[in-house]
């Protein structure tokens, strides 16, 4: 469907609405006749896109650019995302928090391990080397003249406290 007409007149025709019908979803106050110009061209623009597309159950953007999904990014629910949409509202206050709680968690708990996935983890006694030329060099415990454990690299066996 190319042109704003096209679609909302196909939509409308999908749920079996007159134009009256579609009108009086959108704003009690519109008459058939807006209806009637958007779709026969007469109109080309509306500043109810959002209301129009509530009222037609499609996504706004597509409506007014027929560009992405005509039911918005979210359109394929599985059976149990479904079924848990269908009973949130039928959920006593306190478990609606709860399941809102542990999503909000869950959430969390995802954007942080994409987070650490994008930053290397360095095994214990490992210092993280920014030279690129260079692999990470072991750390190893040892004590200074003075008895204090000091920590210095493998490959320098001299002793010198960092």
């Amino acid at each position: 469907m190319e042109q704003l007409r096209d679609r909302i007149k196909a939509e409308r025709k999908r749920l079996k609405l007159t134009q009256g019908q579609l009108a009086e979803l959108v704003d009690k106050t519109m008459g058939q006749s807006f209806i009637s110009n958007l779709e026969t061209g007469l109109r080309e623009e509306t500043p109810f896109i959002a209301e129009l597309a509530n009222a037609l159950g499609v996504d706004a953007y597509w409506l007014k650019t027929g560009k992405g999904n005509r039911l918005g990014p979210c359109q394929e629910l599985s059976e149990e995302e479904k079924l848990l949409l269908t009973a949130f509202p039928l959920l006593e206050r306190d478990t609606r928090e709860t399941w809102m709680w542990q999503a909000k968690k869950s959430i969390d708990a995802y954007e942080a391990s994409k987070q650490n996935a994008a930053q290397p983890e360095f095994p214990p006694g490992v210092q993280e080397n920014t030279s690129p030329a260079f692999p990470p060099v072991p750390q190893q415990a040892s004590s200074g003249m003075d008895g204090i454990e000091t920590a210095t690299t493998a490959d320098n066996v001299q002793g010198v406290s960092q």
